[in-house]
């Protein structure tokens, strides 16, 4: 007989067949768990079975299964022929690019790596510099040079002033950088000047010069004269040059100073025996400057001669001598045939000695002041340097020498004492004695040459 399953049915509501325990589902009857089918029912159903396995995949024919048990039970039909891939469809449009992402916070600083090794000197070589820039080139004095130079070593040279080049075993100078440099004497630096002060003789070597910076300022002064003995008249300035401008070249210029003249030991001597004598003549650069002449004995006039400046004449009426036009000036002359003694004063670079004025010798005539710049070479007078002053002429009274270390006189009492001698590397006179006294002798000349070194 027929399965008799109950119509509206529950969900889960069972019904048992034959044997067979049935549970609806919602929607169709479903054999429960565990039921042991029988084998021979199942071949009822077989032949709408295998028919509908020949339908395949079609949907709509599996629910059919849920009305006969056959289609559970039944033999599966073969697996129906795959059918050939169908044309692939046509690619679909790319989409577009989706709006960048809010950036992530920066991470954390990484560790500071290790120092790497020194990088070797770079050779620089066949390559263009394509710049309006510079070239940056070692700079140094003589003694910071290589240690061990090989062929084409360049490099500028701040002591000689010049770029030099290292080859075959020896640095050449090639080319100026523009300023003159020079080694000599005492040298001192003012400001962007060079002074070299020369107060014995030696040399003055320039060992750089350029187009634009090839000369130099020099001052030139002879030595003094000495005075005369036994209230005579005081010595000469030495004679004073100055040259704003001397033209150098890269070459050794001898430097002569001289030197003041000697002392006359002939105390109490009468007439030429007892005058002064002439200072030795400084000279550079082919210039002379003369010394200074001597002051006359107490009798005598002074001795004549080319002189920077002339010696004072004696104290009873001698006659000063004359200097050199552009180097000094002349003596004073005495005051009397006989007393009062006033013997006359020795030339100046700066004026002429003064006579004897009654019982009082002559001053020393006054020097010329340092033209040099920066240099404080002289006999310092109310805040400027002088140099080549006259001796004092000697007398009843003594009497200054002149600005620029012109030596001052002895009083002729007490006797035997001498005046005072020109200063050492003024070109000062030395300064008239006292009654049967040696003369005093005359300072020492000196050269001054400045320039501009940067």
């Amino acid at each position: 007989m027929p399965a008799n399953f109950p119509t509206n049915p529950t969900v889960n509501q069972t019904y048992t067949y034959a044997g067979v325990s049935w549970f609806w589902t919602g929607s169709r009857w479903q054999v429960g768990l565990g039921t042991v089918l029988i084998g021979a029912t199942g071949a009822t159903g077989v032949g709408a079975t295998g028919i509908q396995g020949n339908i395949g995949a079609t949907g709509s024919t599996g629910i059919q299964g849920n009305v006969g048990l056959t289609g559970s039970i039944g033999i599966t039909g073969a697996t129906g022929l795959t059918g050939s891939t169908g044309i692939a469809g046509t690619p679909g449009v790319v989409g577009a690019t989706g709006s960048a992402g809010i950036a992530g916070t920066p991470g954390a600083t990484g560790l500071t790596g290790a120092t790497g090794a020194a990088g070797t000197n770079a050779s620089v070589y066949n390559t263009p510099a394509n710049t309006t820039g510079y070239f940056a080139l070692p700079v140094g004095t003589t003694a910071q040079r290589p240690v061990s130079p090989a062929n084409g070593y360049a490099r500028l040279n701040s002591e000689t002033q010049y770029f030099e080049v290292y080859y075959n075993g020896g640095w050449a100078n090639s080319f100026s950088l523009g300023f003159v440099a020079a080694t000599g004497g005492a040298i001192t630096t003012v400001g962007n000047y060079r002074i070299h002060t020369f107060t014995s003789s030696g040399s003055f070597t320039v060992t750089n010069t350029s187009p634009t910076a090839n000369a130099v300022e020099v001052l030139i002064v002879g030595g003094g004269g000495s005075a005369a003995v036994d209230v005579g008249g005081g010595g000469g300035a030495g004679g004073f040059l100055y040259y704003s401008n001397v033209g150098v070249t890269v070459t050794a210029y001898g430097i002569t100073i001289g030197a003041g003249a000697a002392s006359n030991t002939n105390s109490g001597a009468n007439g030429s025996a007892g005058n002064g004598n002439q200072g030795s003549s400084s000279s550079a650069f082919g210039y002379t400057a003369y010394g200074g002449g001597g002051g006359g004995n107490y009798n005598t006039s002074a001795p004549s001669g080319t002189f920077g400046s002339g010696g004072g004449g004696g104290s009873w009426a001698g006659s000063g001598a004359a200097g050199t036009a552009g180097q000094g000036y002349s003596g004073g002359n005495g005051v009397a045939p006989s007393a009062p003694y006033g013997a006359g004063g020795g030339g100046g670079a700066g004026g002429a000695g003064p006579s004897g004025s009654g019982s009082t010798g002559g001053g020393g005539g006054v020097g010329a002041q340092n033209p040099i710049a920066g240099s404080v070479s002289g006999q310092l007078v109310s805040g400027t340097y002088y140099l080549a002053g006259g001796g004092a002429g000697g007398g009843d009274n003594g009497a200054s020498g002149g600005s620029g270390g012109g030596g001052a006189s002895s009083p002729r009492v007490p006797s035997g004492v001498a005046g005072t001698a020109g200063t050492a590397n003024t070109g000062g006179g030395g300064g008239g004695s006292g009654s049967r006294a040696v003369s005093a002798q005359g300072g020492s000349g000196i050269v001054i040459i400045r320039y501009k070194y940067q």
